[in-house]
């Protein structure tokens, strides 16, 4: 069986399921039957995974908001007002990116004496690249309403 026919069995399977409309299931189903249909030129399409120029993709804008859910994490740990505490993140993460992270980065589970704060970075990390500067963290704790 090929590839385009299991996504067909897949899809009329979820549809059998009779799934609510906002739900994933059915988000699958109606994105598999538009490729099948060739309403979209590929799954990516059909899912609306793809960008377009100027346009994030579905996927870059889940991997920054994971990260800023982990940069919010290390936030939360530090103290002091928002401009210093966006600085002592700074600070920081670029000693982490020069340090640590060329040491952790193909781990799949950090060390256990790893600090929360590393933790946390790490894991943003893993979602791309972080913020250089003080004020793209304010600006990412303000949009949070961390203060």
């Amino acid at each position: 069986m090929n590839a385009a026919e299991q996504l067909a069995i897949l899809a009329a399977e979820l549809e059998e399921s009779a799934p609510a409309p906002d739900t994933p299931a059915a988000f699958f189903a109606a994105g598999i039957r538009r490729w099948l249909s060739g309403a979209a030129r590929s799954m990516d399409d059909a899912l609306g995974l793809t960008g377009s120029p100027g346009i994030e993709t579905a996927r870059t804008r889940y991997l920054r908001h994971r990260r800023d859910a982990h940069l919010l994490t290390a936030w939360r740990l530090l103290d002091g007002k928002p401009t210093p505490r966006a600085a002592a993140l700074a600070d920081a993460i670029q000693r982490f990116e020069s340090d640590v992270w060329p040491r952790w980065r193909a781990l799949d589970a950090l060390p256990a004496s790893a600090s929360s704060l590393r933790r946390a970075l790490w894991e943003a990390r893993r979602c791309g690249s972080l913020p250089t500067s003080a004020r793209q963290l304010q600006n990412i704790a303000e949009s949070n309403r961390l203060y």
